[in-house]
């Protein structure tokens, strides 16, 4: 999980404000509201349609990178994603003391099904709930419409309600900067490598946020884990490779008359793999970026510093 800046509200039809145009966001919020002041509807559904408009996705993609907002994996090519509300809809569990309600509140956040800052888009094991065996037990894990806050009593129930003072509990990633709340294990026991915990220099109210979002976004689930497990080891890899290259590169360099271009393209060939690894773009950046930075600590990293004025911090 890491930060995204989010752009401003993009300029395309759907977020067009003509007062006569149809299936606008702002028509459609009108509607809801609408629809949601009469009492005998707070229990039914509303069709929402224009979070589902196409050129909106694109959108959502530019700014997410085609990955998913919440655990970060590049899931294109395997699944179709989903246009996720952060504060749900169509109904709210509560999920107080991280417990699930028997039966959900109807309705959710209605009054943003369309708003900007509320759509994410995100893969369908974090958007949805899944039960995963953890070894131990047969854990629920998922957003759904799963949105705890700090202070139940404040809830925002309806449009005119002061979103900020209800303490959303779940971190949200165009706001806050995950990594600032996880650490992940890169190191020791092979079978937890890729896990993904608070950080022990957390306040209480910052390690609150940080497990329900660990558990509402389901970001240890078995099939992550693996994931990034490889991708530490990948990383690893690529990293050990670069400093073989470079050594061998400037020891060859070193002799009279040399032939160089074999050692250099190997060098340009660990340089690529490397900036491709931790490129904006890639996917699991943020366990990604913690296993790089305790790789600059390596012996034979520093020593690139130290003898050859070679950084590898410069790659972040």
């Amino acid at each position: 999980m890491i930060h995204h800046e989010r752009f401003p509200e993009p300029d395309i039809p759907v977020f067009r404000k003509q007062p006569s145009a149809k299936k606008t966001a702002s028509q459609e919020r009108k509607t809801a509201i609408e629809f949601y002041e009469i009492p005998d509807n707070l229990n039914k559904s509303f069709t929402y349609k224009v979070y589902k408009n196409d050129e909106l996705a694109k959108q959502l993609n530019r700014v997410f990178m085609n990955k998913c907002a919440y655990c970060d994996c590049n899931y294109k090519a395997g699944t179709p994603d989903d246009i996720e509300h952060f504060r749900p809809k169509g109904a709210v569990n509560k999920f107080v003391g991280f417990v699930d309600q028997k039966e959900s509140d109807k309705p959710g956040y209605y009054w943003l099904a369309a708003d900007w800052d509320n759509l994410f888009i995100s893969c369908p094991r974090c958007n949805r709930a899944e039960k995963y065996d953890t070894g131990l037990s047969s854990e629920l894990w998922g957003k759904k419409d799963r949105f705890p806050v700090a202070d139940e009593t404040k809830r925002a129930r309806k449009p005119e309600a002061d979103l900020a003072s209800e303490g959303a509990l779940l971190i949200n990633p165009c706001i806050d900067d995950p990594e600032y709340f996880f650490t992940y294990v890169v190191e020791g026991n092979v079978k937890e490598i890729g896990l993904v915990k608070p950080k022990d220099e957390l306040n209480a109210d910052e390690k609150k946020r940080a497990e329900a979002s660990w558990i509402v976004y389901a970001l240890n689930r078995p099939p992550l884990v693996s994931e990034r497990n490889k991708c530490v080891t990948d990383l690893k890899r690529d990293i050990s490779q670069l400093v073989t290259a470079l050594w061998i590169f400037v020891k060859r360099n070193q002799i009279p008359g040399a032939d160089i271009i074999y050692e250099k393209q190997n060098l340009d060939l660990a340089i690529e793999r490397l900036k491709s690894a931790i490129e904006k773009t890639a996917p699991f950046l943020g366990v990604k970026r913690q296993m790089f930075r305790q790789a600059l600590e390596w012996e034979s990293v520093k020593e690139l510093k130290q003898k050859l004025n070679v950084d590898l911090a410069d790659f972040l």
